[in-house]
């Protein structure tokens, strides 16, 4: 059986040791999926806790792997390094990887919501994704990533600032 390849956005975050986790999240994904697109990184204050400031960044990449499969795969990544499966919501981590899209699907399952919520209030994961695909339009508004940027509170993007990671990823 053939599947359909899906282009799937995923938001990667770091607050431990940041460089490093999203290197090696960025060189696995690369070797398992083939080319991965990378958008700048991004400094953020830790959301929910107090911690130290997180680096967080958007890829994309195309798979023939189902949502619920990527979810359940990026999470074995997640804890290969170093993040434990008691782990809060809300604390520091090593690496957080959540799917934004999976190509143009709605998902509504009590393990993954698609498109994460997050994509459209956070400026951490919108202005990566921004970056990345600005012209991509979301499933449930029809809204352009543009759009949406745009769109959010003036208080919420002045939370970010870029990160210079131009070499991090060849």
């Amino acid at each position: 059986m053939n599947r359909q390849r899906i282009r799937y956005y995923l938001s990667l975050g770091s607050n431990l040791n940041r460089r490093a986790h999203l290197t090696c999240a960025i060189r696995f994904l690369q070797a398992s999926f083939g080319h991965v697109t990378c958008s700048p990184v991004y400094q953020s204050p830790a959301y929910g806790f107090v911690g130290p400031d997180f680096y967080n960044m958007v890829v994309a990449f195309d798979s023939v792997f189902t949502p619920l499969a990527l979810k359940k795969w990026l999470r074995q990544l997640e804890y290969a390094c170093g993040r434990s499966q008691q782990q809060s919501r809300f604390s520091n981590r090593y690496l957080d990887m959540d799917i934004l899209l999976a190509g143009d699907g709605v998902l509504k399952h009590n393990k993954l919501r698609l498109p994460r919520p997050e994509l459209t209030k956070r400026a951490y994961v919108l202005k990566p994704l921004f970056d990345l695909a600005s012209e991509l339009t979301h499933p449930e508004s029809g809204q352009t990533m543009a759009e949406i940027w745009r769109q959010l509170d003036a208080s919420e993007s002045a939370t970010i600032t870029l990160v210079d990671s131009r070499d991090w990823f060849n």
